[in-house]
């Protein structure tokens, strides 16, 4: 359907720096801006790391992806 159908883009902002919360009625999604590490899910591990260097400036994907 999503081929067929524009979609929305309401949730972007919940695509990085974000997480979803677990509640009773309905999940809660929170922002958290300024972020400077990530997580990455792989086997059932999870691993976070720093994407910014101590000066401030970003890693390179290249970097990042060693």
């Amino acid at each position: 359907m999503a081929r067929t159908t524009p979609m929305c883009s309401s949730q972007y902002p919940f695509l990085f720096n974000a997480c979803r919360i677990p509640r009773k009625t309905r999940d809660e999604l929170k922002s958290f801006p300024g972020g400077k590490h990530i997580v990455v899910a792989r086997s059932n591990k999870f691993y976070t790391f720093d994407v910014y260097r101590p000066d401030g400036t970003p890693f390179s994907p290249a970097e990042i992806e060693v």
